[in-house]
């Protein structure tokens, strides 16, 4: 009966341990995770580099403003989308390696990693489009324009945290 007692009190505990450690382990692969999310090149920035707070200070035409809103409105409609279909797929991948299903979960990793270059590659081609709007006196002057969103400084015509 000791023995049984024993053994149970040895299984109680080691439970009671797996428990602890698992909110712990959780909690360090969420922050590996946001680390690793911080060190992505961050299209947001670009856009808001070319977003309100800079291109108010180039005196844009009101013609300019509205290409500009257009842009930025069709840009925000495909980030959405885009952002629900990463969403999407790194669940499947969490699934599929619950499952064990390594080819599939390769194969979804591909297609997030696709996604995740094609926002990158519309975040450009936003900035572009935004360069193509402005006359040769206003990129100029953008140029000269401090940057301090990449430098981790505070943006001084905004409220954004960066």
């Amino acid at each position: 009966m000791k023995r049984i007692a024993v053994i149970f009190i040895i299984l109680l505990i080691g439970v009671f341990l797996i428990a602890q450690e698992n909110p712990t382990r959780m909690q360090h692969m969420r922050e590996q995770r946001v680390t690793e999310e911080r060190q992505k090149p961050d299209v947001g920035r670009m856009q808001h580099e070319m977003g309100l707070g800079v291109l108010n200070r180039l005196n844009l035409s009101e013609q300019q403003r509205e290409q500009v809103r257009t842009f930025q409105h069709t840009h925000q409609l495909e980030m959405i989308d885009l952002r629900a279909e990463i969403t999407k797929l790194r669940l499947q991948i969490r699934q599929a390696m619950q499952d064990n299903d390594f080819r599939n979960a390769i194969r979804l990793n591909d297609q997030l990693y696709q996604k995740e270059g094609e926002m990158a590659r519309k975040g450009i081609e936003l900035r572009e489009k935004i360069h193509q709007v402005l006359t040769p006196e206003q990129r100029e002057q953008m140029k000269q324009m401090p940057r301090t969103h990449g430098e981790g400084g505070n943006c001084e015509d905004c409220d954004c945290r960066d």
